[in-house]
């Protein structure tokens, strides 16, 4: 885990926005990091620096 950052602005009372970044993930365990974060909470992006790749939901 590199960071989280958090927000307040622009979200309905009783939410937030979460920004969390990692590094040195692997890669065999990529897909079910995603899946897990989605079902907790709704995921708006991913980037992905080493691959060159961005995910928008």
């Amino acid at each position: 885990m590199v960071s989280i950052l958090t927000t307040y602005e622009g979200v309905p009372d009783g939410y937030r926005k979460v920004y969390i970044r990692v590094a040195q993930v692997d890669r065999n365990k990529l897909a079910d990091l995603q899946k897990e974060l989605q079902e907790k909470a709704t995921m708006l992006y991913m980037v992905d620096h080493r691959e060159n790749r961005r995910e928008i939901y």
